[in-house]
Parts: C-alpha cells; sequence; structure tokens
C-alpha cells in the first residue's frame, strides 16, 4: 500500500464502502520499495491512524512471536522464552500422539 498515498487509499474506502457498507478493508502496510511520495504521504503502517476505515498486517506482531523473516539474528521475545519452548514441544509431542 505505501506506494499509493492516503488521500487515495481513503477515497477507495470511501467509494468501496458506497457500493458496499460492510466491506472490510486489509492491506499489506509497508513501502514495496523506492516512490517518489513523500513519506508522510504514504499509505502504510506509520500512517495506519489517517486510514481509519482500512486494517492493516502489522508485521511487527509477526516478528514478536515468531522472530524476523528477514534476519535470522532477530529473535521473537515469545519464541525465544524456554517457558514458551517447553510449552511449544509438549503440545507438539500431544500431537504426534493423537495422531497415531
Amino acid at each position: 500500500m505505501g506506494v499509493l498515498d492516503i488521500d487515495t487509499m481513503n477515497v477507495i474506502a470511501e467509494r468501496l464502502k458506497e457500493i458496499r457498507p460492510d466491506i472490510y478493508l486489509y492491506g499489506e502496510g509497508w513501502n514495496g520499495g523506492p516512490s517518489s511520495l513523500a513519506e508522510e504521504k504514504r499509505a502504510f503502517k506509520a500512517s495506519a491512524k489517517k486510514m481509519p476505515g482500512i486494517g492493516m498486517f502489522n508485521d511487527d506482531i509477526r516478528d514478536t512471536i515468531k522472530g524476523s523473516v528477514f534476519y535470522d539474528d532477530h529473535l521473537a521475545s515469545l519464541m525465544a522464552a524456554p517457558i514458551w519452548k517447553m510449552h511449544y514441544a509438549m503440545a507438539l509431542q500431544e500431537q504426534s500422539h493423537i495422531h497415531r
């Protein structure tokens, strides 16, 4: 979505809600690379508050749970915790007994 500007995304949301009021709009809130748009005009995660009718995937939440998908040295808080690993291992073991 970051290759589009905030105003355009809000117009898209308004028009779609005119057609179908219960529509749920959800996008990828990242820049997607270089753009001629100024950073403050881009429709991405940092400008989500300026687009109240559009939901966005938040990779910060994903990275907190499972770690970065881009950097191996960025461990997640939850997955790196020994107690989480123990519970996860126990859940996997239970699943393997169920499917035998």
